[in-house]
């Protein structure tokens, strides 16, 4: 921890930081990861954050020591002249934040009514790409500042800004904790393993998946995987799991929260579910140390063909079935491709840039004049 008074860079801080970052019990499933980065990298270069959410919020997913958490009533535009609003904005103006973040574009109309009424700038983050009609929706032009955690949705958000005025969209990219050691098939006496997380909404979904595992096995590969998730399909996936005859070589198990314990455990992360939004779990695989098997990812574009990962269609067997018969029977590639990976995030994803990048931003946001 660097002595009080000194910022992530060394020099003496001229400027109080107190940020608030308000997040949502949805974002919190996410990207515990990340909030919990954030929170222990402010607070060891000698910043104090705090955390707001909606009353109920999971907030132990990533509280850190010396951090404070505030509630606001859910319903909030409804309630603005009630008892618990009032008690909210008496705690934040104890708090005295020099600026409220919100981790979610949805905050913008909250952070709109505080920041008016505190006199405070805010910052909007956005991990996914916006909606078309976003821009109509929020009202992101008050904004000091807007960040993006990718390339391509910093692009999009830009896109947006074409629909109404918008402030300086910046380039946040999440941080993520790199392994010193690649785990990807590091002791040959242990068993082959895969991890695949998805939900378990459709049982069809995971057919192509399993189907593939089937005719691995057929070829004599013996291996293990695991597929984290829940969902209404549940029963049906361990049905079809039997069926199939890989209850041996297959087990369906809900999410973990410690979910770079389950990984350091893995040689191979399946990656079949593409998403609008920043994928942190692709993160946290790479940075681990896992060789990656999966659909391009258009909101974050870390997986390169044949540099950081195989790509392979979510939808085809066939292509599921190359790709990990590729990584199985050629784990000097798989190892390759897994160090390939750690670099990419090591250079690209540092938890003390992302750090560093925010405490610059919000030393630097200033409100702006009333009209």
């Amino acid at each position: 921890m660097m002595p009080s008074g000194q910022n992530s860079t060394g020099g003496l801080c001229q400027k109080v930081c107190r940020p608030l970052l308000f997040v949502r019990p949805e974002v919190l499933r996410l990207y515990p990861g990340l909030f919990r980065s954030m929170l222990v990298g402010l607070v060891g270069s000698s910043y104090r954050p705090a955390l707001a959410g909606p009353c109920g919020s999971d907030f132990y997913k990533v509280l850190c020591p010396s951090i404070e958490v505030f509630e606001y009533p859910r319903g909030w535009q409804l309630r603005r002249r009630g008892e618990r609003m009032r008690e909210f904005l008496d705690w934040v103006r104890h708090y005295r934040p020099t600026v409220l973040h919100g981790v979610w574009p949805a905050h913008a109309r909250l952070l709109v009514f505080l920041s008016e009424s505190l006199q405070v700038p805010y910052v909007l983050s956005f991990f996914e790409f916006p909606e078309r009609f976003l821009g109509w929706l929020y009202p992101f032009e008050q904004a000091a500042a807007l960040t993006a955690a990718s390339e391509p949705i910093a692009e999009a958000v830009r896109r947006m800004g074409q629909q109404q005025k918008i402030p300086q969209v910046y380039l946040i990219r999440p941080g993520c904790y790199t392994e010193d050691t690649c785990v990807c098939f590091s002791d040959p006496s242990r068993l082959p393993s895969l991890v695949l997380v998805h939900p378990l909404e459709r049982a069809d979904s995971l057919e192509p998946f399993l189907q593939a595992l089937r005719h691995l096995r057929l070829d004599g590969f013996d291996f293990f995987a695991a597929i984290l998730g829940s969902g209404r399909a549940e029963h049906a996936v361990r049905r079809r799991i039997r069926n199939l005859g890989l209850r041996s070589n297959l087990s369906v198990v809900p999410m973990e929260e410690s979910i770079r314990d389950v990984l350091s455990g893995a040689d191979i992360f399946v990656y079949l579910n593409p998403v609008r939004r920043f994928e942190p779990l692709l993160l946290e695989a790479m940075g681990t140390g896992l060789a990656v098997a999966g659909a391009p990812d258009p909101a974050g574009g870390l997986l390169q063909d044949g540099v950081t990962a195989l790509w392979l269609e979510p939808n085809n067997e066939l292509s599921i079935y190359t790709a990990l018969k590729k990584l199985l029977s050629r784990p000097e590639l798989a190892r390759q491709l897994a160090m390939a990976a750690q670099e990419y995030v090591r250079r690209n994803h540092p938890v003390s840039g992302m750090i560093e990048q925010l405490i610059e931003l919000y030393l630097s946001v200033r409100k702006r004049p009333s009209e």
